[in-house]
């Protein structure tokens, strides 16, 4: 059990560090032990804190495990990994709270995956628990507003998204003030895409490129949040006729996203 925490924890900072390759194959043999000794307690019927401890050690590994296969674009496999993490918090907690952790990380998944059938009604269900049981500003309050905020986005309700969104976003800059926000990045990110897609495309640029240098630290240049960032930034510019930028940072969107590995 301490091996494979152990193993959990340097496989996410390897993940961080932007070494996939490392990151995917440590994760992929602590999940194998920690699966092999989870079966194992289950046949001798050991102790229930025993049980408890192992699922909650494996619930990490596969939520680490969905944001690997996210970050290397196999989507199919940070589905399932996503799926399997909501499964085992289901199965340890009666608290919405403590469950919608991993339920967001599904329902970011299925936004990826164009899911949005599935994704609402679980993001509305997060969200309605969030505002019951936490202030509002709360960053998980406010980061449920946010995730239903980019949900009504993929929708084309961006007069509605946009509600959601700046007023997470106002929480967001005030944490960020007063306390530190490591994924300031990301808001930063979807209020920039959001502006693009209105059409505000200077100001989509001024987001966009705060998203890029506080993105820095919390997530490796190859996660997709990085490259949608760049990509964004790209149609951005090219909106406004400035072709030679555009192409310099497509060509640094390709050059990242040519050293993500190919996973099996």
């Amino acid at each position: 059990l301490l091996l494979a925490s152990v193993g959990d924890s340097l496989a996410s900072r390897k993940l961080l560090l932007g070494r996939l390759q490392e990151a995917h194959d440590l994760n992929q043999r602590v999940m194998v032990i920690t699966e092999n000794a989870l079966r194992s307690v289950l046949e001798t019927e050991e102790n229930p804190q025993l049980l408890r401890a192992y699922k909650a050690t494996l619930s990490s590994i596969y939520h680490l495990r969905s944001w690997i296969m996210e970050t290397c674009r196999r989507y199919d496999l940070a589905e399932s990994a996503a799926r399997k993490a909501v499964a085992l918090s289901e199965d340890l907690f009666d608290d919405p709270i403590k469950r919608s952790f991993n339920q967001s990380l599904l329902v970011r998944i299925l936004l990826r995956t164009d899911k949005i059938e599935e994704a609402e009604p679980l993001a509305r269900a997060i969200f309605k628990a969030r505002q019951e049981k936490l202030p509002e500003t709360h960053v998980h309050a406010f980061s449920s507003r946010q995730n239903l905020g980019r949900l009504l986005m993929r929708k084309h309700d961006y007069a509605e998204a946009e509600k959601y969104m700046l007023k997470a976003y106002q929480y967001a800059l005030e944490l960020n003030r007063t306390e530190g926000f490591t994924d300031m990045g990301s808001f930063e990110n979807d209020l920039g895409e959001l502006r693009l897609s209105q059409g505000r495309h200077e100001e989509a640029i001024e987001h966009l490129k705060s998203a890029l240098e506080k993105l820095k630290g919390s997530y490796c240049e190859e996660h997709p949040v990085m490259i949608d960032t760049l990509d964004h930034l790209a149609e951005a510019n090219r909106k406004l006729g400035r072709e030679d930028q555009a192409r310099v940072i497509e060509k640094r969107s390709m050059a990242i996203q040519a050293k993500i590995p190919e996973l099996p």
